[in-house]
This record gives structure tokens, sequence and C-alpha cells, in this order.
């Protein structure tokens, strides 16, 4: 038998019964920790570190301190880490990956939820909450402290890490001092990149062969990783991280100040609840999940963002990078392969073209999803799991993580309900109850927290229900139109899908093969194609069939993981590192198609780059607005790829002139006139979309400017993508 997957709890060795057998490849090197070793109570460099971080951001907070990228940093790790190392220390968990999983959904599920609560009662305050947590945090640090062993000082846990990295680095220069030469190559590349450059293609137009070729050496280098029967943790760790890098971080640094344009209003709908405590109820159907909203209120002002651009920018990146210790540990609990454990993450970076990490609730309540189930699988694992952890202490933690998703997401609460009733009838976790209460939790907040949004709307949220041809037609065939060369890369999008579904179902079938594994790879097979019973549900504005891939791509990632091991003939921990020919062959092999995979991504990725893009000007002539209007006044756009999203939520939104909107009056003077604007706001990225969708040339700017030259506007801001026109008689 084949001992690549770990067996089944209730076939094998690994039953609860019989504990199974420790892995002894490299999840227990420098980036996988051992699972023999015994975790200490708790470590006190950890535990100081958080009562430090618990001490300073709240005063951060009161004295607003102009301290520029520390701040936000030591704010970010804030929500990451408090109150959740001390609980995790208490906890008694074994696992590095378990306890760094778990400190992430304790901290981030209890600050979302204390500001839910706030803002729902209308008090939400920055301070209050940062205080809250950080007292708590310190109360339960000195609590774990009292548990540890002067043994686990800074001292001794920085000579451990040494000792550890040093043994973990033997043999690795030349590897790491090429993924080096290869990173310092695609920052050449990005350097010179421009959006001028942007073009029907996308972001591909502007990246020059310093970019391809480092995708490639990439590719091929990660190749010649994964030859290896244990790759060596501190390398595999190094190129996952590259790989994130490479494909998240091209489009953050090349495309401007922001992306995708609604995380502009996301960041509105956080400063109004800043500002004024509270939920903006009638106004627009998110405010009725506000937990994200409410946690980005607090974020925003204790790091001293201003308006949160910065954050908007980067967010796809740390998201990016956050997926990768929960995907690692739901991969290590289901699969004893090094290659699997590995690979899931690349495969998950190679085939997320979906743009869902920007700056929205969807993305912290995937991280939150994907956290739980991987936690409760690890826990699960009979005697390879966590056998002291007490699962009504489990419990209670996990409460928090899933209460945070039910108040933040519309989407993701079903589908989680969903993946937690899947673990229980695989009997693979110690709540198989959990997803009725994941099921009482959504149920309760839409029917009492979100009345806002249903009341009146019925007919909206279930008129799609069971109409699967218009939901797949709305969310495939009506997105795929534009140019020539804008379809071609939307082709890329679908080739991409599809073929991470062909890795995955190949991995499927090689797991239900192995009796011993058949039940792990029907769980796999129901976490990955259960969300796509929302199909059933409603088209979500044509966008269903896009989050569905999204909730899929975590297990997707790693069957197809165990796909390709499969098809390129290696096995886990059984097999030995490939010699002679074929050690040449399936380097080369796996290189060229790692690198096909890594650049369609980035291309893929791009794909709307002309209009997703927003650049400093257009983002100065909005905060520019913002500043000038008055609370009535209207605001005309030529469509809504900008960031007027940010102007106040409590005001009215800008109207839109399209050819649509115009209906008989035509896209011209004379619609433009019908609005009684008193602000123009015309940009390219609002031209690029027309044109890219319609194949026709935008003519925002072009109207904008025969405005200004008969009269009767004034020119508030110009620069080559936007301008701001401010009516010559207004107020």
């Amino acid at each position: 038998m084949s001992h690549d997957i770990l067996p089944d709890p209730a076939v094998g060795p690994s039953s609860p019964a019989s504990p199974a057998p420790e892995a002894t490849d490299a999840t227990t090197d420098a980036t996988t920790p051992s699972r023999h070793a015994s975790a200490p109570a708790g470590s006190r460099l950890a535990l100081g570190a958080t009562a430090a971080l618990a001490l300073v951001v709240p005063l951060l907070t009161l004295t607003d301190l102009p301290v520029p990228v520390v701040r936000p940093l030591l704010v970010v790790a804030f929500v990451l880490l408090v109150p959740g190392v001390p609980v995790v220390s208490l906890l008694g968990m074994r696992d590095a990956w378990a306890r760094v999983v778990t400190v992430g959904l304790v901290s981030a599920g209890s600050q979302v939820v204390l500001a839910t609560a706030l803002v729902t009662a209308g008090v939400l305050d920055a301070l209050a909450v940062t205080a809250v947590i950080g007292l708590v945090g310190m109360l339960l640090t000195i609590l774990a402290w009292q548990g540890t062993r002067p043994g686990d000082g800074a001292a001794a846990t920085l000579a451990a890490a040494r000792e550890r990295v040093s043994l973990a680095a033997q043999g690795a220069g030349p590897m790491l001092l090429a993924l080096g030469a290869v990173l310092a190559v695609w920052a050449v590349g990005v350097a010179r990149a421009g959006t001028d450059e942007f073009d029907d293609l996308g972001l591909v137009a502007s990246l020059g062969p310093a970019v391809w070729v480092a995708v490639a050496a990439l590719g091929l280098l990660c190749a010649l990783e994964l030859r290896r029967s244990h790759p060596r943790g501190l390398v595999a760790g190094a190129l996952v991280l590259a790989v994130v890098l490479v494909l998240q971080g091209t489009p953050v640094i090349v495309e401007g100040v922001g992306g995708v344009p609604v995380g502009w209003l996301h960041l509105s709908f956080a400063d109004h609840m800043a500002e004024t405590g509270g939920i903006l109820t009638g106004k627009d159907a998110r405010f009725s999940w506000p937990g994200f909203f409410a946690l980005l209120g607090v974020v925003v002002p204790a790091a001293g963002l201003g308006d949160g651009a910065d954050l908007l920018r980067w967010a796809p990146l740390l998201n990016g990078l956050l997926v990768l210790p929960p995907l690692v540990l739901l991969a290590r609990s289901v699969s004893r392969s090094a290659r699997v454990v590995v690979l899931a993450p690349l495969v998950y970076a190679g085939f997320n073209w979906y743009q869902q990490d920007y700056l929205a609730p969807q993305a912290m309540a995937l991280l939150l999803m994907l956290g739980v189930v991987a936690v409760l699988l690890h826990v699960g694992r009979g005697g390879v799991g966590e056998p002291t952890v007490d699962r009504h202490v489990l419990l209670g933690l996990m409460l928090l993580p899933l209460a945070a998703i039910a108040v933040s997401h519309q989407l993701t609460p079903p589908v989680t309900v969903g993946m937690l009733l899947v673990l229980a009838i695989a009997k693979r976790t110690a709540l198989p109850k959990l997803w009725l209460v994941m099921l009482a939790f959504t149920v309760l907040w839409t029917v009492f927290g979100a009345s806002d949004f249903w009341m009146g709307h019925l007919d909206q949220i279930f008129g799609t229900v069971g109409q699967v041809d218009g939901n797949v037609t709305a969310g495939v065939a009506d997105r795929v139109v534009g140019t020539d060369g804008h379809v071609r890369m939307l082709a890329l999008r679908m080739v991409l899908s599809a073929l991470v579904l062909l890795l995955g179902g190949l991995g499927f079938l090689r797991l239900v093969r192995d009796p011993a594994q058949r039940r792990t790879g029907w769980m796999l097979a129901a976490l990955a194609m259960g969300p796509f019973g929302l199909i059933l549900l409603q088209s979500y504005g044509g966008e269903v069939v896009m989050r569905c891939f999204v909730f899929a791509l975590p297990a997707l990632a790693v069957l197809a993981a165990t796909g390709i091991e499969g098809v390129l003939g290696i096995r886990g921990e059984a097999a030995a590192t490939p010699t002679g020919a074929r050690a040449m062959v399936l380097p080369v092999v796996g290189g060229v198609l790692l690198a096909l995979v890594l650049a369609t991504q980035v291309a893929a990725r791009g794909a709307n780059a002309p209009f997703e893009e927003t650049s400093a000007t257009q983002l100065e002539a909005t905060r520019l607005l913002v500043e000038q209007r008055g609370d009535d006044e209207v605001v005309l756009s030529f469509g809504w790829q900008n960031p007027l999203g940010l102007l106040p939520a409590a005001q009215p939104r800008n109207q839109e002139a399209s050819e649509e909107t115009c209906g008989s009056l035509g896209f011209g003077l004379e619609c433009v006139e019908h609005w009684d604007a008193e602000w123009i706001y015309a940009s390219a990225t609002d031209d690029a979309y027309w044109a890219l969708t319609t194949g026709e040339p935008g003519q925002g700017m072009a109207i904008a400017e025969e405005l200004l030259a008969q009269g009767g506007w004034v020119e508030v801001y110009r620069a080559d993508d936007v301008l701001l026109l401010a009516a010559a008689d207004r107020g």
C-alpha cells in the first residue's frame, strides 16, 4: 500500500485505537516542525512579543504618533497575534503549524466579534477595541507565562531556531543563491514596467522579458527541489514564498496605488463606521454584514493609515501570504507526502487568478473558514493530531472565527456549514455537530442582524433559485465579452480553472483506488465540489461561478498536488530521489509545466489591469473631490472603474453616464446635462473598461473636454488619465 496519503481514521494504523506512525519526511524540518517533540507550555519569547503588542498598539492608537511603516506592521501583527498566542499557549497544542493557524483564528475572530458588537450598538471605537483586546491579551499572557519553563526564554528560543535553520540550510546554499538571483531579475523587470503600456492583453503588455525569464526560472527551481524524495524545508519554504511574491506582487507593484475598485468602497464603509461608530442602514446591502468593515474601521485609524489606500494596495500580497499556513496545515492533515505538502501552496498560487484576495470580506472569511477546516482536520487525526486538546475548549475557540464569518459575508457562511458537515460525515472532526452551530449562527444573523437587507428584497434573493442555466450563463458566457485580445486573456482564466479541475480529478482517482485512502479522497472531493451548490441558489451579480472556484480552490489544490505527483510518476516518502536519465527529464518536464502555469496565472490575473488599476493622480483627484464636495451634490462619472468608492458612504453615490443609463438621450452632452450634476469625474480607466468590453473607444474623457470647452464648467484637477470638473454655478 502506498503511504503518500494518511490512511483514513477508520482504516488501518491511523484509527483512534491505534495511533498512526509519525511522519519522517520534510514535514519535520525547519519549516515544518516535528510532530514528535512535545510542545512547551509556551514560548516566553512569543508571549513577551504579544505582551509588547498588547501594550504598544493601544498606546499608538491613543496618541496617534506618526510612525510610518512600523505602526501599520505592528497593528497587523496585533490583529493576527493578540490574544491568540497566550490562548494557544494555554491550550498546549504540539504542532507548530496548528498553533500558528489557531493563533490567527482566535485573534482575528475575537477582534471581529468585538468590533461587530460595538458597531451594532453604535459605539465602535478603535481605541476601545485595541484597549479591550490588549487588556485581555495581557492578562492571558501573564497566566500563560506561569506555565512556561525558564528554558523557553528568548535566548534559548533563538539558539534553538538558529540550530534548526543551520541544519536545514546545509547544502541549500546554491539553490538559495539561485533563487536570490531570480528574484533580483524579477525586481528589475517589474521596476521597468509601466501602466502606460497596458492594452487589451492587460498586464502582459507592460511586462518585459526579465519578468518572464524570472517566472520560468522560478518554475524550474521548484521542479528541481520537488524531484527530491524529501524536499528541504528551508528551500521549499523559500520557493513557495517567492512564487507568492512574484504572482501576487507583480500586479500590486505595477498597477499603481490600488487594484479592484470595489476596495475603495469598502474603505468608505469602514471610515463611516469609524467616524460615526455605527452602521448606515438602508444604504447598501453589505452594511448588513458589518464584521469585516468594523474590523477595518479599527485597523485603519489604529495604524494611522489615513484613508487606507496603502492597505488596499498591499492587501492581495498580504492575503496571499496569510493563506499559506492554513493551506499547509490542510495538506499535512491529509497527506504524508512531503511533495504534496509543498505542491499544494504552489498549485493554489498558480491557479488563483480570481482576484478575490483584495481588501474585501470574502478574503477574510475565506481565510477563517480554511483555518477552521484545517485545524479540525488536524485535531481529528487520532493519535497523529492533538490528543491533549480538550474538545470543549476547542469548541469555544472555534466559535470565534465561525461567528466572525457569519457577520462578515453573505456566501461564506452557508459554504462553511457545508464543509463542516462534510468533516462530520467523513468522521474527521472531534466536533461533529459544529456544522449545526454554524448553521444557527448563519440563520440567526441573517434573520435578525441582516434584516435591513432581506426585508423587501425577497424577490432579489430568491428570484434565481434553481435557475442553474441562467446562473451559469451569467457567471461564464455573459462575462466573456470584449476585444479579441481581452477575450483571449479571459479564455486563459477558463483554461486555468479547467486544468485545476482536471488535475484535482486525477488526484481524486489516485486516492479512491486505494481502500485505505478512499474516504480521504471522497472527503476532499466533497470539500472541493460542495461550494458549486451555490449555483443552485443565485447568480450573485453574475459572479457565483467564480466564487465557487474561490471556495473550492484550497481542497482542489491538495487534490491537484496529489494528481501531479501521480502523473509525474513519483511517490511520497517511499520513493528515492530519481537517478539517471529520469533525474534529468523530470525536472525539465516539471519545470516547463510549472513555468507555463505560473506565466499563465500572471497573464490571466492581470487581464483586467487596464481598467482595474488606480493611478496616484486619480486618487489625488478623488481626495480633492472628497474635500470640496457638498453633502447633496451630484457627482457624474462615466463608469465605476475608478476610486470614487472613497466618497463618504453617507453621501449619495456617484451617478454613471453610459449608453445603458442614457437610453434614448444617447451617450453624449445631452445625457450629461440631463443629470444636472455639480461634478464631472472622467478617467482613462472608465474609458478602458468600455473599450475592452465593447471594442469601441471610451468617450468619457472626450465628453469632459467638450463640456469644459463649451463653458459652464471649471477645471479642478487634470492629469493624463483623469479630469475633474466642477459646475461654475455650484453653491
